[in-house]
C-alpha cells in the first residue's frame, strides 16, 4: 500500500526535526580533541600543559597515584582561573599565574594595624608561654675518630667556624634553640643536663656521631606584646592573604565553566571538579 501524502509529509517533517535536534546538540556540546584535558570556558587546555605544569612542580619521572595527580590537576586549574581573573581585572600580564594571584591579593588585604596585634595577643596569651629552652649547638660526623678529634680541640678552646671549615664535607654543625619537648627523649636528659658552655660526650647513632654543647639556657616565660609583634604580623598578615586567596578561586569557580575531560585523562580523575555542578566530565 503506497504511504499517503500526509504520511510523507509527518515523516519527513520528522527527520528534519530530528536532524536540527542532532546538529544543536552536536554544536552546544562538541566532542572534546583527543589531547584535551581541561576546558575553562571556551578555552581548551591540553593534557601537554598539564605535563610541563608537572615537570615544574614534582619532575615527570616522580610515580605519582590517582588521588595525588588528581590534587594537582585541581591546583593546576585554580592557577588557570587565575591567570583569567588577573587578565579580566588587568593585573600582571607577564607573571605567572600565582604570582598574578599574589597581585590580585595584595589589593584585598588590609595593613594589620596595632589595634590587630594587640587584640591577637590579648585573645591567644597561652601561644606566647616560652617552657625552658637552651641554645644548643649540635655536630654531627660520620667517623668517630673526626668527632672525637672535634671534642677535644673544642675543650682546647679550639674555634666552631674555624673546625667547621678545616673539616669541610666530613662535619656538619647548627646552633638551634629548643625546649625539651623539641628533643628526641634519646637526647633530652643528656641535653638539659649540660651545663652552659659545656659538651657532651660523644653519641652514638645508626647514621653517625653526635656531639652537643649547651650554648646558654633560657628560662620558661611568657613573651611580652613588643617582642611578640613580628610574629603576630606575620601570621595575620598571611592568615589574611590565604582567606583572599581562597576567595578568588571561589569567586573564579564560580564565574568560569570547568570541565574536566576525564576519558582523556591516563589516570583516575578524583578530583573537585568531576563532581561540580551542572558539568560533563566525560564530554
Amino acid at each position: 500500500m503506497r504511504r499517503s501524502r500526509t504520511g510523507e509529509a509527518v515523516a519527513v517533517a520528522l527527520l528534519t526535526l530530528a536532524l536540527a535536534v542532532l546538529f544543536v546538540s552536536c554544536r552546544a556540546a562538541p566532542l572534546a580533541p583527543p589531547d584535551a584535558a581541561v576546558r575553562i570556558g571556551d578555552r581548551i587546555v591540553k593534557y601537554g600543559d598539564f605535563e610541563q605544569y608537572l615537570d615544574r612542580s614534582v619532575g615527570l619521572e616522580t610515580v605519582l597515584g590517582s588521588e595525588v595527580l588528581s590534587g594537582l590537576l585541581d591546583q593546576f586549574v585554580d592557577e588557570l582561573l587565575l591567570s583569567e581573573v588577573a587578565v579580566r581585572e588587568g593585573v600582571g600580564s607577564d607573571s605567572t599565574g600565582w604570582e598574578k594571584a599574589q597581585a590580585l591579593v595584595e589589593g584585598r588585604t588590609g595593613r594589620v594595624s596595632k589595634e590587630d596585634v594587640r587584640a591577637f595577643y590579648n585573645a591567644h596569651r597561652d601561644d606566647f608561654v616560652r617552657p625552658e629552652r637552651v641554645r644548643l649547638r649540635q655536630i654531627l660526623a660520620a667517623e668517630r675518630t673526626v668527632i672525637d678529634e672535634i671534642a677535644r680541640r673544642l675543650r682546647q678552646g679550639a674555634s666552631f667556624e674555624g673546625l667547621m671549615a678545616e673539616k669541610g664535607s666530613e662535619v656538619s654543625g647548627r646552633d638551634d634553640e629548643l625546649s625539651r619537648e623539641d628533643v628526641p627523649g634519646a637526647f633530652a636528659d643528656i641535653i638539659f643536663g649540660l651545663a652552659p658552655g659545656e659538651l657532651s660526650q660523644v653519641v652514638s647513632v645508626e647514621y653517625g656521631f653526635h656531639l652537643f654543647q649547651v650554648l646558654e639556657r633560657l628560662p620558661a616565660e611568657r613573651v611580652d606584646l613588643d617582642r611578640a609583634t613580628a610574629e603576630i604580623v606575620d601570621r595575620l598578615s598571611r592568615d589574611r592573604e590565604d582567606q583572599a586567596l581562597n576567595e578568588l578561586v571561589a569567586e573564579a569557580r564560580d564565574r568560569y565553566n570547568v570541565v574536566i575531560y576525564e576519558r582523556n585523562l591516563p589516570f583516575n580523575y578524583r578530583g573537585l571538579y568531576g563532581t561540580k555542578k551542572n558539568q560533563s566530565a566525560d564530554e
